[in-house]
Formats: C-alpha cells, sequence, structure tokens
C-alpha cells in the first residue's frame, strides 16, 4: 500500500488508483483539513477504489466531499463505493453528469462501445444514492476548514467537465481538460475522445492556463511541478495534433489509423506510445476526426 499513496505537498496525497494489471494510468488526491476532514478530488476507476479506500482509513481522515472532474468511468466510477463505505461523503459533480451517477446504466453501455475490452479493465460503477449527488455551479466555493477550492466548469472533452482549482496553494486539477501525461514512459497525449468538442475544449485548456497554476495533480497521471512550461508544452501537441487531424480529413484520409500514423511522423509521443496508451491515443484522434465531421466518423 505504501507505494500506491505519496504525501505530495502538506495536507495533499496522491493515491494510485491503477487497477493492478497495469501502471500509471489513475491518480485520485486527498486533500486534508486541519480538522482531520478531507476532499477527495477524482475517485478514479471502480477496480481501483480498494487502494484509495484503504489510503483514506490509513490516514484516518473523515471524508467530506468527493468531486470528480466529470462521470467517465476512469475518474468517477468508485464514486458509489466511496459513498458505501464514507456514510457522511457527499458528491459535487457538474450538473450534466448528476444522472450518470446516479444511474451508470447508459454510461456502462457507452463506455464499453468506446473501449471494448479496456471497459471491463476500468470497471462499472454501482449507482450513487441521489440525495448525496450535488450539482456544482460555475466558480463555486467549496470550504471544508481551512481548505478553499474552486469548481470550474470546463467543457470540451465532455459536456460534464469541471477542474478543481486549489488557489492558496496554486494547485489545480484538470482532470481530462488538459493532456494526459504518462510520467513512467515518459509519453503525453492529448485526451479528445469522442465526444470531443474542439472549441468548447480550447477555451477550457485557456481557462486552466489562465489560473497561472504552479502544480497540475493530474488525473492521467500524477503531480508535476513548473505547471506553466509544461501546459506549454502540452499545447502545442494539442494544436499540433489538431492541425494534422485536419489537413489529413480536408484531403480525404479519414481512417483512425491512417490519421495516427501522419500524427506520428511529426510528434515522437504518438511514435513512442504502446499499449493502452497507445490505444487511447487513438480514441483521441478518432474524437478529433469527428468533430471535424460533425459526429460522424
Amino acid at each position: 500500500m505504501a507505494a500506491r499513496m505519496k504525501k505530495v505537498l502538506d495536507s495533499l496525497y496522491c493515491v494510485d488508483t491503477t487497477p493492478k494489471e497495469i501502471t500509471g494510468f489513475t491518480s485520485a488526491y486527498i486533500l486534508v483539513s486541519q480538522e482531520n476532514r478531507a476532499v477527495i478530488v477524482e475517485p478514479g476507476p471502480s477496480r481501483g477504489a480498494g487502494d484509495l479506500m484503504e489510503a483514506i482509513e490509513r490516514l484516518g481522515v473523515d471524508p467530506v466531499y468527493v468531486v470528480p472532474t466529470h462521470v467517465h468511468l476512469d475518474h468517477a466510477g468508485a464514486t458509489a463505493k466511496l459513498l458505501e463505505r464514507f456514510p457522511g461523503a457527499k458528491v459535487l459533480v457538474h450538473p450534466k453528469g448528476v444522472p450518470h451517477l446516479v444511474e451508470p446504466e447508459k454510461l456502462w453501455i457507452r463506455t464499453k462501445l468506446a473501449l471494448g475490452d479496456f471497459a471491463e479493465y476500468i470497471g462499472a460503477a454501482d449507482p450513487a444514492p441521489s440525495e448525496r449527488v450535488l450539482a456544482t455551479e460555475d466558480g463555486q466555493r467549496v470550504v471544508l476548514d481551512d481548505l478553499e477550492l474552486v469548481v470550474l466548469h470546463t467543457p470540451g472533452h465532455a459536456s460534464h467537465h469541471q477542474v478543481v482549482w486549489w488557489p492558496s496553494r496554486r494547485v489545480v486539477f484538470p482532470g481530462d481538460a488538459v493532456n494526459m501525461v504518462f510520467k513512467h514512459v515518459e509519453v503525453h497525449v492529448p485526451a479528445t475522445p469522442p465526444p470531443f468538442k474542439r472549441d468548447p475544449y480550447l477555451r477550457s485548456f485557456q481557462r486552466v492556463k489562465k489560473l497561472n497554476p504552479e502544480v497540475l495533480a493530474l488525473t492521467h497521471f500524477g503531480v508535476h511541478a513548473s505547471a506553466q512550461r509544461l501546459l506549454d508544452k502540452l499545447e502545442e501537441q494539442l494544436k499540433l495534433w489538431l492541425k494534422t487531424v485536419e489537413e489529413e480529413v480536408l484531403q480525404g484520409v479519414k481512417e483512425v489509423d491512417a490519421v495516427y500514423e501522419k500524427i506520428a511522423e511529426v510528434d515522437h509521443n504518438a511514435a513512442q506510445a504502446e499499449g493502452y496508451i497507445r490505444a487511447l491515443a487513438k480514441l483521441s484522434v478518432k474524437g478529433m476526426i469527428q468533430d471535424l465531421l460533425g459526429g460522424h466518423g
């Protein structure tokens, strides 16, 4: 368990919630108040819930809020399990995500269609009790003892996406509003799977940058200092992929594999990606293609 949880700042712990078969996929975060109460940001996949709950209990903290950035199952699948284990906790989620946490069956079907076998690896979500699932507002302050967070709605990756900003520590939890960074293989790729929407995503990316964070606490994956420098690099990559996809689609190339190979010629990250990272990267290309084609790929 010790290797799965790491103290990254005073009052902030990172937990690797990646299901055991692979490494370095999902991070959850525990923010601890002076009163030993906690906010859990990004509960992660249901198949990683055990590690997160063990970390919470090891710290001896009382979770009050669970805040997924959005309801995709690699980010929010463990939500109901946490609520069952910690009956005093409530969920703060984008209003469009509320129905999917309460009745996750349709989300599970869509996840299986999008991810295939990888969906089973992440795991299905249990239904969360509706009275404990609260809709957020854009710009909402979340105060727990000495902790003060701000929730910002950031559509583009999904219509139900939000980021969490910790202004006193200049830490942002951007979910999939920025690219995925896999430190263990030194590869980073955009997070733009269907139903990706280019313009809202670019605006959301800029909203994260304008916070001027010092630390990025990524879901995929881990904590990164020198946040602005990394965000500049990720934005450059995102625009390169978007430009390349647009050029290929305008030439009549619409097959994901063909477009991805073209991207791999201009971005070593695409060329180096292997295994599940390459599969996710190709899904991001599919999202870009479908967005250009009006949702039809």
